[in-house]
C-alpha cells in the first residue's frame, strides 16, 4: 500500500508545495477547458451539423501550427511565469468575448466555427505551456517520476470539467459553456497572481544581444528549432509514431462524435445541444475515471515492471483491433455512415483510456532520454507540430474517403495504419534502447544518471552487445548500475521472450477478431409472376392490377419450404374503361372492384432463394387464373364463393394433428389468417361486416383448402389487424394450438375497440368463442388499440402485444399473457411508452404506424419486442426485452441510426439458436418539407444479436436497389401507399425479410400534384387518369424478400 502511495504522490520533501499548486492549476485549466470544449463541440455539431467536423479538423491545426510557432517565437523572450499569466488572461478575456458572441441572433452562428476552433487550441496550447514551463524546473530525475504525476491531474481535469459540464447542461445550457470556462480561467489568474512560490523557470529571459531582429530572422528560428528535433534519431522516429497516434486518434473522434449526434436527437435543438454535450460528459468521465485508476495505481507499477518501451505497443494494438472490428461490422450505405456507436466508443476508448493513461506517461519519460537543450521544444514540435500534422492529414483523409471511396475502405486503411504504428513501437524500441547505450557514456550527468537508472525497468531493449562493448568507458557514477544489468540480463531476456509471445497470441486473437463473417445478403421478388401464370405480366400489368403490399412470411420447419402472402391487387381491373369496369367508367376510376380478393400466395422450395406466385387464395369468391390450387372444403369450412378475402395476410406454421395427437412427424401444416368481407351471394342481408377467415395448407402452400372462419362478425363490426401463431415448441403443454388476435371496431363511429382473441385445439378445424382481452373504450380521452402481435414461450405461454393509445398519457406497447392455453389472461403490462411515427415520414406522404413485432426465445424464455419509434425526432426502430415470463421489461434499446433514415415497419424472429433477428426500412429525403418523385428513397436493413439483445449488429443494407415512395398510390390516388407492416422469420442458418419494393415502379407528375392540391401545398388539379397521364408501371409495388446468412 505504501508503494501504491508513493506512486500516486511520488512528490520528495521540498517539492510539495510546487507539486500540488502545478498539479491543481493544469486541472484546473482543464477542467475549464473542457467545459468550453463539451459546448463548443455541442454547438457546432449541433447547428453545423457532424458533416462539416472533418473541415474543422483540418482549420483547427492550421490555427495549432500558428499558435505553436508563436509559443516558439515567446520561449526565450519572456518569463516563463509571465508567459503563463499572458497565456491565462488572454483565455479569459477572449472566452468572455466569445461568449457575448456566441448569444447574439446575427453573430452567433458567423462565430461558431470561431469558438469551435478556440476550445481545440486552448486544449492543446495548455499542454505546450505547461509542458515547456515545467521542463524547465526541473532535471532529467525529477521529470520521471512527476511528468506522470501530473499527467494524472490531465485526467481529474476531464473528470470535474465532465463532472461540471453534464451538470450544468440543463441550467445554463451548452451555448453557455464558454462562458464557464472563462470563470475557470479567471479562478487560474488569480490563482497564478496570489501564488508566490511560483518560479520562473530556469533560463529567465534572453539577453536582447541573442534576440533575432525581424519575421524573417523570428521564422528562420523557429525552424532552426524544428530542424534540431527532427535531427535527433530517435525524436524523429518517435515523432511518426505521435503522428500515427494523432491521426488514428482524430479518425477514430470524428466516429464517436457522429455516433453521440445519431443517439442525441431531441424535440428542441437546445434540448439536442445539451443532451450531446451531457451524454459527451459521461462517456468521457467514465472513461477518465477508469484511466485514473490505472495512472494512479498501475502505470508506474506496469512501466518499472515491462519497461516503457513495451508499454508503447498498447495503443497500436488497441488500435488494431479496434479499427479491425470497426471494419468488419460497418456497412456504407448511400454514402453515408452507418457505424454501431459501440464500436465508436471503443475506437474513442484509445484517446480516453490507454493514451492519458499509459501512452502519454510513456512517452513523457522517452524525452528523458534526450538533451535537456532540445527537450522543451521537443514535446512542443510533438504535441504541437506533429500533432496538428496529424490532425490535419486525418482530416484530409476523411473527407477524401468519404467522398470517393467507402467507410469500409477507410476503416481497413486504418487497420492497415495501425499495423505501421505497430511497427514503429517497435522500432521505437530498438532506437529507445541504443540510445540507453548511448547516454551511458554521456558528459551530460543527467543523461548519464538517467540511462543508468532505466536500466533497471528497460535493460531488455538495450542490445547486450552494445553494453558489454562499453567497457571500460563506463564512467564510475553508472558502472554499478550497468554491472546489475548484465548479471540479470537472463532473466530480462526471458521476461521479453514471455512478453512478446504474450503480444504475438494479442495479434492472432486480434486477427481473429477483425475476421469476423461479415453477413451477406441476396433480395428476390416474392409475387413473381406479377399475375400468377402470366410471364408477361412484370411489364404488361397496369395499376393497381401491379400493386401488392402488406407482406407476411413464414419457414416451415425443414427450413427449405417458405410461404409468403400479401395484398395483392393482381385480379384487380386496371383503371378507367374495360371489360370489369364498363366502357364508360372515367380513366381516374382505379377503386377496388366489388367481389375480387386481394389475399395471395407465394410459395419456395429453396429456402427463400427463390418465390413462384400462386394467386389468390382458392375458396373464395375468386375464380379462374391466378387462383391457387385448391384442396377442396373442409367440414368446417365456408360455403364455397360466399366470402371475398381481404387481405391483412398473417401467416404461420404448426404441426399436423393426427389421431388426437400434434406432431411434426406427422407433418407441418399451413395457417394462413386473411380480412374476409361476404360476397354478394353470401351476405346475409345488409350486412358489411369483415370477418377473420383461416386458410389451411398441408402441402407448404401448394394448394389449400377452402377458408373457415376463426372470427365470426356481423351487422357493420369491422374486425382489423389480426395476428395468427401455432405453438411450435412440443414441451408445451399447448403444443400445436394455434391462436388469433385482433382487434374489433364496432359501430357506432367506433367508439368501442376491444382487443379480442381466439383459438383452435383441432388443427384449425373449430374455434373458440371470441374472448375480449383489453378495455373496449374508444373516445376523445381514452384511445383505442390495434396492431396485435403473438407468440408463445417453451412453456406455451401465450404472449398477446398490441399498440394501447391513452390520449392523456399517450401511446404505450403493451401486452397481456396467458399461461393457460388462452382460458385467462393477466392484466396489460406496460412495455413502454412510445412515440408514434409521423403520420406521414417527412418527404413521403404514405400513411404510416408504430405497430410491434414480438419473438420468443424458446430456450430461454426470453420475450423480445420491437417497434418503430419517432422519440427521438425521427423514426428509430427500438427493442424490448423481458426475461421473466414479460412481467418487466427492460429499456427500449436503439437498434437503427440515423445512418439508414426515418426508420419503419419492421419485422422481429428469433432463430431456434436465440439470435434475434429484426429487418425494417428506412427513408432518406432530399427535401423533408415536400414529397413527389425522387425524392425520397427506401430501403431495407437488417441487424441482429447474438448475446439476448444486450448489443446488436450494424446496420445491414439487405435491399439491392432503393425504391422511390411516388411510384406507389392508394386506389383513389389521393395519397402514396406502402402498406401497414412488414415481417421477418428466422432459421438458425438464414433470416428472411420481407417488405414493400417499387423499384420496378414509376412515379407519376400528374399524381404529384393531385396530391399537393389537395393538401394546400400546390394548386388544385384534376383527378389524372393513369393509363394516359402516367408512365406504364405508375404504381408498380412489388414484394421483395431479402435472405441473410449471418
Amino acid at each position: 500500500m505504501r508503494r501504491l502511495l508513493r506512486d500516486a504522490l511520488p512528490l520528495h520533501r521540498g517539492e510539495w508545495g510546487l507539486g500540488l499548486f502545478l498539479y491543481f492549476l493544469l486541472t484546473l485549466m482543464v477542467g475549464a477547458d473542457w467545459v468550453g470544449k463539451l459546448g463548443a463541440d455541442a454547438l457546432f455539431v449541433k447547428r453545423y451539423g457532424i458533416a462539416n467536423v472533418p473541415g474543422m479538423y483540418i482549420i483547427t491545426p492550421i490555427a495549432m501550427l500558428a499558435v505553436s510557432a508563436l509559443i516558439f517565437f515567446f520561449i526565450d523572450r519572456m518569463r516563463r511565469r509571465t508567459m503563463l499569466l499572458v497565456y491565462v488572461a488572454s483565455v479569459t478575456i477572449f472566452s468572455i468575448a466569445l461568449q457575448y458572441a456566441i448569444t447574439t441572433e446575427v453573430v452567433g452562428k458567423i462565430v461558431q466555427p470561431i469558438s469551435y476552433v478556440f476550445a481545440h487550441g486552448v486544449k492543446e496550447t495548455i499542454y505546450i505551456l505547461f509542458w515547456v514551463y515545467a521542463g524547465n524546473l526541473y532535471d532529467a530525475e525529477q521529470s520521471k517520476r512527476l511528468f506522470p504525476f501530473f499527467a494524472g491531474s490531465v485526467l481529474v481535469g476531464k473528470i470535474l470539467g465532465g463532472i461540471v459540464g453534464a451538470w450544468i447542461a440543463p441550467i445554463v445550457h451548452a451555448e453557455n459553456f464558454i462562458g464557464a470556462q472563462a470563470v475557470g480561467f479567471f479562478v487560474c489568474f488569480v490563482a497564478l497572481m496570489l501564488y508566490r512560490g511560483l518560479p520562473e523557470g530556469r533560463g529567465g529571459k534572453v539577453e536582447d544581444k541573442h534576440r533575432p531582429e525581424g519575421l524573417r530572422a523570428t521564422l528562420r528560428e523557429s525552424v532552426d528549432g524544428y530542424r534540431a528535433v527532427t535531427s535527433d534519431k530517435l525524436m524523429r522516429t518517435f515523432g511518426v509514431g505521435v503522428f500515427f497516434w494523432y491521426f488514428l486518434m482524430q479518425f477514430a473522434n470524428f466516429l464517436y462524435l457522429l455516433g453521440l449526434d445519431q443517439s442525441s436527437q431531441a424535440a428542441t435543438s437546445q434540448g439536442g445541444e445539451d443532451l450531446f454535450s451531457q451524454l459527451y460528459a459521461g462517456v468521457y468521465t467514465s472513461s477518465s475515471l477508469v484511466a485514473l485508476f490505472i495512472q494512479s495505481f498501475i502505470t508506474t507499477a506496469l512501466m518499472r515492471r515491462i519497461g516503457i518501451a513495451w508499454v508503447l505497443f498498447l495503443l497500436p494494438l488497441w488500435y488494431v483491433a479496434t479499427y479491425g472490428w470497426a471494419a468488419a461490422t460497418v456497412v456504407q450505405v448511400s454514402g453515408t455512415l452507418t457505424l454501431a456507436l459501440l464500436a465508436g466508443i471503443a475506437l474513442q476508448l484509445g484517446e480516453r483510456i490507454w493514451i492519458p493513461a499509459l501512452h502519454r506517461p510513456a512517452t513523457e519519460l522517452v524525452y528523458s532520454q534526450v538533451s535537456a537543450a532540445i527537450r522543451p521544444r521537443a514535446r512542443a514540435f510533438l504535441s504541437g507540430g506533429v500533432n496538428a500534422v496529424g490532425n490535419m492529414v486525418a482530416a484530409v483523409a476523411l473527407i477524401a474517403g468519404l467522398q470517393y471511396s467507402d467507410i469500409r475502405t477507410l476503416l481497413v486503411t486504418g487497420t492497415g495504419l495501425s499495423l505501421v504504428f505497430l511497427y514503429n513501437a517497435a522500432h521505437i524500441r530498438r532506437l529507445f534502447g541504443h540510445r540507453i547505450a548511448e547516454n551511458l557514456v554521456s558528459p551530460d550527468p543527467d543523461l548519464r544518471r538517467n540511462a543508468a537508472d532505466m536500466l533497471a525497468s528497460e535493460g531488455g531493449a538495450v542490445p547486450e552487445d552494445a553494453l558489454r562493448a562499453l567497457g571500460p568507458r563506463i564512467p564510475a557514477d553508472v558502472e554499478h548500475g550497468v554491472r546489475v544489468a548484465l548479471t540479470r540480463r537472463g532473466i530480462l531476456a526471458v521476461a521479453a521472450d514471455v512478453i512478446a509471445v504474450l503480444i504475438a497470441v494479442f495479434a492472432l486473437l486480434i486477427a481473429a477478431t477483425s475476421a469476423v463473417a461479415v453477413t451477406g445478403a441476396t433480395d428476390t421478388q416474392a409475387n413473381n409472376p406479377q399475375i400468377a401464370g402470366d410471364a408477361t405480366s412484370g411489364t404488361t400489368a397496369r395499376f393497381p392490377t401491379n400493386k401488392q403490399n402488406e407482406p407476411t412470411i413464414a419457414i416451415a420447419p425443414d427450413g427449405a419450404h417458405v410461404i409468403a402472402g400479401a395484398n395483392d391487387e393482381q385480379k384487380q381491373p386496371k383503371c378507367g374503361p374495360g371489360p370489369q369496369r364498363g366502357a364508360t367508367a372515367p380513366g381516374s376510376d382505379c377503386s377496388f372492384f366489388p367481389g375480387v380478393g386481394t389475399s395471395a400466395v407465394y410459395t419456395s422450395s429453396d429456402g427463400g432463394a427463390t418465390f413462384t406466385n400462386r394467386g389468390m387464395l382458392p375458396g373464395y369468391n375468386d375464380t379462374g387464373a391466378a387462383v391457387a390450387a385448391s384442396a377442396g372444403p373442409l367440414a368446417t369450412s365456408a360455403p364455397a364463393g360466399s366470402l371475398v378475402s381481404d387481405g391483412d395476410p398473417v401467416i404461420a406454421f404448426g404441426p399436423k394433428l393426427r389421431n388426437g395427437t400434434f406432431s411434426w412427424a406427422n407433418g407441418a401444416r399451413a395457417y394462413y389468417a386473411s380480412l374476409a368481407a361476404f360476397s354478394a351471394a353470401g351476405r346475409p342481408g345488409n350486412q358489411f361486416a369483415e370477418q377473420i377467415s383461416v386458410s389451411i395448407s398441408d402441402d407448404f402452400g401448394g394448394s389449400w383448402y377452402d377458408p373457415i372462419i376463426a372470427a365470426q362478425s356481423h351487422g357493420n363490426i369491422f374486425n382489423d389487424k389480426e395476428s395468427i401463431w401455432a405453438d411450435r415448441n412440443p414441451a408445451s403443454p399447448f403444443f400445436g394450438r394455434v391462436y388469433v388476435a385482433y382487434t374489433e371496431f364496432r359501430p357506432i363511429s367506433e367508439t368501442a375497440e376491444p382487443v379480442i382473441f381466439v383459438s383452435s385445439a383441432d388443427g384449425g378445424l373449430t374455434w373458440s368463442g371470441q374472448k375480449q382481452v383489453s378495455s373496449a373504450f374508444n373516445n376523445r380521452s381514452r384511445g383505442g388499440r390495434q396492431g396485435t402481435a403473438l407468440r408463445t414461450g417453451p412453456n406455451g405461454e401465450i404472449y398477446l402485444v398490441f399498440e394501447d393509445s391513452d390520449n392523456k398519457l399517450g401511446s404505450q406497447q403493451v401486452v397481456v399473457v396467458s399461461r393457460d392455453g388462452g382460458n385467462s389472461f393477466s392484466k396489460k403490462t406496460t412495455i413502454s411508452a412510445i412515440t408514434d411515427l409521423a403520420p406521414a415520414i417527412p418527404g413521403s406522404n404514405f400513411r404510416t404506424d408504430s405497430f410491434a413485432s414480438v419473438g420468443v426465445d424458446q430456450n430461454t424464455g426470453a420475450a423480445y419486442v420491437a417497434w418503430a419509434d419517432a422519440g427521438s425526432g425521427s423514426g428509430r426502430i427500438l427493442v424490448s426485452r423481458s426475461t421473466n415470463g414479460g412481467q418487466t421489461w427492460s429499456s427500449a434499446a436503439t437498434v437503427s441510426t440515423s445512418g439508414e433514415g426515418y426508420a419503419f415497419f419492421q419485422g422481429l424472429d428469433v432463430a431456434p439458436n436465440g439470435r434475434i433477428d429484426v429487418g425494417y426500412q428506412a427513408l432518406k429525403a432530399t427535401d423533408p418539407t415536400t414529397f413527389g418523385q425522387g425524392n425520397a428513397t427506401i430501403n431495407s436493413y437488417y441487424v441482429s444479436s447474438t448475446n439476448g439483445g444486450l448489443s446488436w449488429s450494424t446496420p445491414l443494407r439487405v435491399s439491392t436497389v432503393g425504391s422511390d415512395p411516388a411510384a406507389s398510390a392508394q386506389n383513389n390516388l389521393q395519397l402514396q401507399f406502402w402498406g401497414d407492416y412488414n415481417t421477418l422469420a428466422s432459421t438458425n442458418a438464414a433470416a428472411l425479410f420481407i417488405y414493400t419494393d417499387t423499384r420496378s415502379g414509376q412515379a407519376c407528375a400528374a399524381v404529384d400534384a393531385y396530391q399537393h392540391g389537395l393538401d394546400g401545398s400546390g394548386p388544385a388539379t384534376a383527378k389524372p387518369a393513369p393509363p394516359t397521364d402516367c408512365p406504364a408501371q405508375f404504381g408498380n409495388s412489388d414484394i421483395f424478400v431479402s435472405k441473410i446468412s449471418p
